[in-house]
């Protein structure tokens, strides 16, 4: 761990991100849709701590450039309160498409993953979706932008933020993020291949 902890090429900042992909991925990858015009679906988690009212505010205007969004719930609390705590105009909310499960079917039709923070990010990664970043006072998900995998997405630049969109999580990554050998392997792996360098 204490090897792991101070490789730069290993872990940002001293942190070390450690999970596992928790849903089977049967869908078969999609293309590229960066930069594509024109009607797209994006997928929202619920994020309990982030700022769900400046998050509310991103689906407003993204519900203004012609997107369409799900809204994913949290199915351990009440979907009026969750919907409450984003703060959208009631028309606004009316728009939202309510996701109760994540399916293969379902991910078939979202183009784009965004959101703040929440854990489903990461974990839809495998589905090899363009996956946005909302720029809050909450920050979690920066490393994914940083390594070239996210977007990030800023309210005051949302146009031109959507416009310039260049990241893109690849094979490469996927087997990286989510790989078949058990942990104590991958690490192991990492930690000699850090060794050499």
């Amino acid at each position: 761990e204490h090897i792991v902890a101070q490789s730069p090429c290993l872990s940002a900042k001293g942190q070390i991100a450690v999970g596992t992909h928790m849903r089977l991925v049967l869908q078969p990858k999609t293309q590229d849709v960066c930069g594509k015009k024109g009607t797209m679906n994006i997928l929202i988690p619920y994020e309990c701590l982030a700022d769900t009212c400046i998050i509310g505010r991103y689906i407003c205007a993204l519900q203004d450039l012609g997107y369409t969004i799900y809204f994913k719930w949290r199915k351990d609390e009440r979907l009026e309160d969750e919907l409450e705590a984003y703060c959208l105009p009631k028309e606004n909310e009316r728009r939202l498409i309510i996701v109760k499960d994540i399916t293969d079917e379902l991910m078939a039709k979202i183009d784009i993953v965004a959101g703040s923070y929440s854990t489903l990010i990461f974990d839809l990664l495998p589905y090899m979706k363009e996956t946005w970043i909302f720029e809050t006072k909450f920050v979690f998900w920066d490393c994914l932008v940083e390594k070239g995998i996210a977007n990030k997405i800023r309210l005051q630049y949302i146009k031109e933020d959507i416009e310039n969109c260049r990241n893109r999580i690849n094979e490469k990554t996927i087997d990286r993020f989510f790989s078949k050998e058990s942990l104590r392997n991958v690490l192991k792996k990492e930690v000699k291949e850090a060794l050499l360098a």
